[in-house]
């Protein structure tokens, strides 16, 4: 019989998919996405980044050109009043939505089962 944390992951794991559908069907839809996102795109995969990433430095070499390559994790430095602003006027997220986005990115917390 399952435990109560396969449930809470399970259940956790049902309203992150739930959440994430509606705008990423209105990502896809207006075309919103950069060209070079990989992660979380149908037909798309991360494994073909680190070959473009490699590609674009030994270009860069071959032109003599300075390289500087930033691999900090974007969730980790980006400022979210100024990302939830960005959802609400270039996005269209209001209300509710907007509510549920600021409570996952407000004191957040890792647990490992």
């Amino acid at each position: 019989m399952p435990t109560k944390t396969f449930y809470i992951r399970f259940i956790s794991k049902l309203i992150d998919k739930m959440v994430a559908k509606r705008p990423e069907e209105k990502l896809e839809y207006n075309d919103l996405r950069d060209s070079y996102q990989s992660a979380y795109r149908r037909g798309h995969s991360t494994e073909i980044n680190p070959l473009e990433v490699h590609s674009d430095i030994a270009e860069a070499l071959d032109e003599g050109s300075l390289i500087m390559v930033d691999i900090s994790a974007g969730f980790d430095v980006i400022d979210h009043p100024i990302l939830l602003k960005l959802l609400e006027v270039s996005f269209s997220i209001k209300e509710n939505a907007l509510i549920l986005v600021n409570s996952y990115l407000t004191d957040r917390s890792r647990c490992m089962y």
